[in-house]
């Protein structure tokens, strides 16, 4: 068979593997800054010369499927007692040697087409790469089982200095622990890939639908799919009727009706964006379910691919919590747990749950939000807060307000620039406005010089306003275990994190800073910084020598 789980001879994956082989190609055809132009040269030739259409999709797809063939052909996977190793390349070939010892995270995949055929893709993490180092596509879920078990037996082995599972044992059956967590395994055999043991979380329709409300798309959409419509004449002829036909619908309107005319195409706008979010969330967060394995969390949700993470609570190295405007009507949260790579040694206390990347709950309440902050702390940081609104947070220096409302100043107004540009462009290009005469491009000129300067002076009087509202969401708190700061604008977004997982700690100064004694800390962690701006230059340098006390003099690990 072509993927045996017991054999270990060179074994190919599973031939639909090529349906997803297509897909990679298509892909590493059009990175680039030379794919891309010759993607839209082709593109032209076909809109101006339509008769060659046929001949060129038909290259273009012999083409594709041919490269997919060989690049499914030659790849191979062998996995051994202590290493996976992967061969691919038609060309250029590719070995990847991993050691058991390396990997930090098997994730399951499951797509659309793969859970119709029961087939998974096995997504390898290692602690020195951001992303995935490699993948198995479309195996059947016993080489994904296999592969669990032969690493955490690796780990009991070479790591822990316990005897290893016996190769009898498969994690899919009797009562002893899985590969997948510390459950029995007729527990985990109720779902293939599913987490067992205390379920925190499961999202309901009605979640999905009010996330999907902070969640629009469409923007980004309708500006590219504009500039790409540009450079079609066909395209710029139907958008300029569709223009013509709207002027002279409107013609003779009195203003109220234009006004209402204008506020309900606002109004379609942002429903179809919201549409566009909602639909956006069920595809990602579909069936969401979180669980707590022993000492590690676990997620799965997904729609038409379903993905599963797992994340060891000591290796979490801060909490991130976010919260919109949406989010703040329903009281609820955004809550990220980023884990550091790193090995695992006799420190683990046996678990053999394997790292993943940043474990997200996208729709947690305050209960879930004290219950996770506990959990990861586990009794340091009693006195931190995570709820935006907690009353522990102190307030940073009011000269943050000027530094806010300049920085507003100067990005809002180029910001506003570069959309009045865009603006422009667009318009010159569908309305065919290089007819015009000298004194209409004058006119133009003159009209978005007077735009840069009313939008100026828009972002001159909110400027403070919006400067007082982000000093108002400035604060922070500590206690003798960590540091919690939190920020935003609109909404909130708070950083949380202990001393002893610190990299680095400095205190930086501003020229308006020093010039008041006042001073920014930034406490860094393996997976980013905890910053809070704007306080007493003696409070920064005092907490910085404090922070790095509790580090070197710790005796619990900074993983």
């Amino acid at each position: 068979m072509f993927d045996s789980p017991g054999s270990g001879g060179w074994r190919r994956t599973s031939p639909v593997a090529m349906v997803f082989f297509v897909g990679t190609t298509a892909r590493k055809i059009i990175d680039g800054y030379g794919q891309v132009a010759a993607t839209v040269g082709v593109t032209a030739f076909l809109v101006r010369n339509p008769e060659y259409a046929a001949l060129v999709i038909t290259i273009g797809i012999v083409a594709l499927l041919t490269v997919a063939f060989l690049r499914y052909w030659c790849f191979r996977f062998r996995i051994d007692d202590d290493r996976i190793l992967i061969r691919e390349g038609v060309l250029n070939r590719t070995a990847l040697d991993l050691p058991f010892e390396r990997i930090q995270g098997v994730n399951i995949q499951r797509r659309l087409t793969e859970r119709v055929l029961g087939l998974v893709t096995v997504v390898l993490d290692t602690a020195g790469s951001i992303a995935a180092e490699g993948q198995l596509r479309t195996v059947k879920p016993e080489v994904a089982h296999r592969l669990l078990e032969r690493v955490a037996d690796y780990r009991e082995r070479h790591v822990a200095g316990s005897p290893s599972m016996p190769p009898d044992r498969h994690p899919d059956f009797g009562d002893g622990p899985t590969a997948l967590g510390e459950t029995p395994a007729s527990t985990a055999n109720r779902h293939r890939f599913g987490g067992s043991g205390e379920v925190l979380q499961a999202l309901t329709p009605a979640d999905l639908f009010r996330m999907g409300l902070t969640r629009p798309r469409g923007l980004f959409l309708a500006v590219l799919l504009a500039v790409l419509g540009s450079r079609s004449d066909r395209v710029k002829d139907a958008v300029t009727n569709a223009f013509g036909a709207a002027r002279d619908t409107v013609e003779g309107w009195d203003p109220i009706s234009m006004l209402l005319a204008a506020v309900g195409l606002i109004i379609g706008w942002v429903i179809v964006s919201r549409v566009g979010g909602v639909a956006d969330t069920v595809r990602k967060h579909h069936r969401f379910t979180l669980w707590r394995e022993g000492r590690s969390y676990r997620t799965r949700a997904g729609l038409l691919t379903q993905n599963e993470t797992v994340v060891r609570i000591r290796k979490i190295q801060m909490l991130r919590l976010y919260q919109d405007l949406v989010q703040r009507w329903f009281r609820r949260y955004r809550l990220e747990t980023p884990p550091t790579g790193g090995s695992l040694d006799e420190d683990d206390e046996g678990s053999k749950g394997l790292d993943a990347e940043v474990l997200e709950i996208p729709w947690a309440d305050d209960a879930l939000v004290e219950e996770m902050r506990s959990d990861v702390f586990r009794g340091e940081g009693e006195q931190l807060a995570l709820i935006p609104t907690d009353r522990a947070f102190m307030s940073v220096s009011r000269y943050y307000i000027r530094a806010a409302a300049l920085r507003f100043l100067i990005v809002g107004w180029a910001g506003g620039l570069l959309v009045l540009y865009v603006s422009t462009y667009l318009g010159l290009t569908y309305m065919e406005w290089d007819s015009l005469a000298p004194e209409g491009y004058i006119g133009l000129l003159r009209g978005m010089g007077i735009a840069a300067l009313v939008w100026g002076a828009v972002c001159l009087v909110t400027a403070l306003p919006v400067g007082w509202q982000r000093w108002r969401r400035c604060g922070y708190v500590y206690d003798e275990d960590g540091l919690a700061a939190r920020g935003g604008l609109l909404g909130y977004e708070v950083e949380a994190c202990l001393f002893r997982k610190t990299q680095e700690v400095a205190v930086k100064q501003s020229p308006l800073q020093r010039r008041h004694g006042l001073a920014t800390l930034s406490v860094g962690t393996a997976t980013g910084p905890v910053t809070v701006p704007y306080i007493d230059d003696d409070m920064a340098c005092r907490l910085r020598d404090y922070i790095l006390y509790r580090a070197e003099s710790s005796r619990r690990r900074w993983y």
